[in-house]
């Protein structure tokens, strides 16, 4: 399986154990449309950086995991990338995202 956004949304939501529709999950996570959730998880369209928070709260998805492909994908030149930069030349690691956060495992 592809380690994308896409994928993982789509694993999520694949095991997802709430009672909330994929429709009342968009809705939560402050999509205009319940159609935004689908095209996410189908790869057309990229996960606003901004939801990141809400779907990985809905989802039950380690927020490090989601952003460093959220991210990964909102700036494919590493070089461009915040936390390549913050980071000093290099990609973090879902562990070291959660230190620096403060976050337990």
């Amino acid at each position: 399986m592809t380690n994308s956004v896409a994928c993982r949304i789509e694993t999520a939501l694949h095991t997802y154990v709430g009672t909330k529709s994929q429709t009342e999950i968009a809705k939560a996570v402050g999509f205009n449309s319940p159609n935004m959730l689908s095209m996410v998880k189908s790869g057309k369209v990229k996960l606003p950086l901004k939801r990141v928070p809400a779907l990985c709260r809905e989802l039950g998805i380690p927020l490090e995991e989601l952003l460093l492909l959220a991210m990964s994908e909102e700036y494919p030149e590493p070089e461009a990338n915040p936390l390549w930069i913050a980071f000093g030349g290099r990609m973090p690691d879902a562990d070291e995202l959660r230190d620096l956060m403060g976050r337990r495992p």
